[in-house]
């Protein structure tokens, strides 16, 4: 039973294979917008940890390049996040 899908009244086909990745985010409420902007602060981070770490080790290119990636996708999430602000704060008020 654990191979078909786990627990009893679930799908015996497994979410990897329906393409069901991100439950959780999927039921938490947040928009494609929102979730995507998310996403761009955790490629950021990512980028810059590895520029971080390129550093360290003396891959100066690598770590240069990477920071400019990491900053690039800084600001296009500060861009979004002010953008869905200031949407909230004016337009979508009920």
């Amino acid at each position: 039973m654990a191979a078909c899908g786990g627990l009893t009244g679930t799908s015996p086909i497994p979410r990897s294979w329906t393409g069901d990745f991100d439950h959780t985010r999927r039921t938490a409420g947040a928009g494609p917008t929102e979730a995507s902007a998310m996403t761009l602060l955790k490629w950021a981070l990512i980028f810059f940890l590895v520029s971080v770490v390129a550093g360290i080790l003396g891959f100066t290119g690598i770590s240069a390049a990477s920071a400019d990636v990491a900053r690039f996708l800084f600001y296009v999430f500060v861009v979004i996040f002010l953008v869905l602000l200031i949407l909230g704060l004016t337009i979508f008020r009920v």
